[in-house]
């Protein structure tokens, strides 16, 4: 266990992103900004703000402390204390192949979903995109952990399962520790359109603002939702230049798209300075100086509105724009079948809660809570990760790193001893240990050993329970009857 004496002003807390868990494409990413961190991978176009309340220490150097957003509704009422806000594009795999190489004429489902087969040489209409069950969100850790777990950690899971997102599964135990859910149930706002954008030239703005529905407007167009548009049928192809219609990667992808060969811009390397950065991430504006790659595009239905296409997905379920009535909704089996995240359509969410304080480095769970730093390991840090079920390859990494000051130079670069410090957290250069291996080879004894330390640490899980059922009440779900099928279903 780690020594009680760290204190939360002794660390500086640095957010970076990119296409994969390799640190040299990450970028850092500005906290309570309204600038948007642009981050390309080979699946997705994606554009992310990240908003931290009470941010007092952390890079870079001089960021707002706070962000506007954590004053609008319903951030105020929930006092919630951080947000995630992603607009991503998926992007069609090419058709001529797939993911190990073989080809897809005949109609193979690809690694995200179901192609377009030949039929009588005629192109049949098949959905496309990412099906719901497949694109997960959540966290994950590529060594173990539970060294380092805290009393209590599995009644947190079952608060966490019961009652605040019963879609998640996880293992905080395992080789490899994990907490996903498919990303449609665990967004706490998720909107078909480009969501919108407040202040965007103010530092100190809000940045991309995700209200749950569909914008009233096709997806090809530029700029942030009008609720006020009209589908645009006869919309040129070529009017969207990217995700803001600046040359960014995925150009057109709000068009009817069709078989003919386009080009997409690959990411921008960008230097950070702190030897990241090499990779796929930029922030706005950004200018389209990339070398293009060539993708097969593919007939979608992008051309029409995002509340056109909401509408049609949900018809009949009772959801309307409400969204712990989608996220209830979408933990149905017929629900994941009915929902593709479209190829080439453009989708806005917003996660966010107030139960990680990253000022206080405090997990606060109704009826549990725990100062991380008494358990941390000193150099792990938090990874929020957007990611294919199936193939398990990331679309999007975000990475919470916290470093001992004296890590951090004053312009607010990290020392070379803090790069690798995250290297080694981050998978790389690290060893295995054989205390690793010891308890990798019983981790149900470790599961034993972890519950025995609840009763001896004096956690009473019964006591934690009762205090998360009279905070929370019912949430999405009603506990263990609502996992198990029970009663409080008001959707179809």
């Amino acid at each position: 266990m780690a020594p009680a004496t760290r204190k939360p002003q002794d660390y500086t807390l640095r957010v970076t992103a990119g296409p994969s868990y390799d640190l040299t494409t990450h970028v850092q990413v500005p906290i309570n900004s309204s600038k948007l961190t642009h981050i390309s991978s080979e699946g997705m176009d994606m554009d992310l703000n990240v908003r931290i309340q009470d941010y007092q220490r952390g890079l870079p150097r001089n960021s707002p402390c706070t962000s506007s957003y954590f004053d609008k509704e319903p951030h105020r009422y929930n006092k919630d204390q951080y947000s995630i806000s992603i607009r991503f594009t998926p992007k069609a795999p090419p058709t001529s192949q797939h993911g190990n190489g073989k080809s897809m004429a005949d109609g193979t489902a690809t690694k995200d979903g179901p192609v377009k087969k030949q039929v009588k040489g005629e192109e049949e209409e098949v959905q496309q995109g990412i099906p719901s069950s497949d694109l997960q969100f959540g966290n994950d850790f590529d060594h173990p952990i539970r060294a380092y777990l805290p009393p209590g950690v599995n009644t947190a899971m079952n608060i966490v399962k019961w009652w605040i997102d019963p879609g998640l599964e996880g293992d905080a135990y395992a080789d490899e520790p994990f907490l996903y859910g498919p990303a449609l149930s665990s967004f706490n706002a998720v909107r078909v359109g480009r969501g919108g954008e407040h202040d965007d030239d103010d530092d100190d703005g809000v940045g991309l603002w995700v209200e749950e529905g569909g914008s009233s407007t096709c997806s090809s167009d530029g700029g942030s939702d009008r609720e006020d548009g009209e589908d645009d049928e006869d919309e040129d192809d070529a009017s969207s230049g990217g995700v803001d219609g600046q040359g960014s990667a995925g150009a057109g992808a709000g068009a009817e798209q069709k078989n003919e060969t386009e080009k997409s811009p690959e990411a921008h390397p960008q230097d950070t300075g702190q030897g990241q950065g090499a990779g796929a991430g930029q922030q706005h504006p950004k200018t389209n100086n990339s070398k293009p790659s060539t993708r097969t595009r593919t007939r979608t239905r992008t051309h029409t509105s995002g509340k056109h296409w909401r509408d049609e997905v949900l018809k009949g379920s009772g959801v309307g724009d409400d969204p712990k009535k989608r996220q209830k909704w979408a933990l149905k089996e017929d629900s994941k079948k009915k929902w593709v995240w479209e190829y080439g359509r453009t989708y806005a969410v917003d996660f966010y809660n107030p139960y990680i304080d990253f000022g206080r480095c405090e997990l606060k769970l109704p009826g549990f809570g725990v100062n991380v730093l008494r358990y941390w390991d000193g150099e792990t840090g938090l990874r929020y990760v957007l990611r294919n079920r199936l193939t398990k390859k990331p679309y999007l990494v975000i990475l919470f790193t916290l470093y001992p000051n004296d890590m951090v130079n004053e312009d607010g670069t990290l020392k070379p001893e803090a790069l690798k410090a995250t290297a080694r957290a981050s998978g790389g250069g690290r060893e295995k240990t054989d205390t690793d291996g010891a308890k990798a080879a019983d981790a149900d004894a470790g599961i034993d050993e972890a519950a025995k330390q609840e009763g001896e640490d004096g956690f009473r899980r019964d006591k934690a329970l009762d205090e998360a059922r009279e905070k929370l009440g019912v949430k999405i779900g009603e506990g263990p009857k609502e996992r198990a099928g029970g009663h409080g279903d008001d959707v179809d």
